[in-house]
């Protein structure tokens, strides 16, 4: 991992091997936690980061900072934004 603007820290709620199957080995270090997979990583771009956490399709809980969870909101509502403007 390289030093980045921001040190971040996600508990994923999946085991290891789907983990690293979602996520590219580029996004940080995955470590079994017992109870789920914690994922450490350095980033410049919080919203960067928040996008391939939305992708996900398993749940998770944001350790650090508090600014990825403002990144995942922002994301939240422009994809709430699209869904919305479609008819169905």
């Amino acid at each position: 991992m390289i030093p980045r603007a921001h040190t971040v820290e996600v508990m994923l709620d999946t085991d290891l091997a789907t983990a690293q199957k979602e996520l590219i080995a580029s996004v940080g270090v995955l470590e079994w936690q017992g109870d789920g997979v914690l994922l450490r990583a350095q980033a410049d771009d919080l919203n960067w980061i928040a996008r391939e956490l939305a992708r996900l399709p398993f749940d998770f809980s944001v350790r650090a900072p508090a600014a990825l969870r403002h990144s995942l909101t922002r994301v939240a509502r422009r994809l709430q934004g699209i869904v919305g403007g479609q008819a169905n």
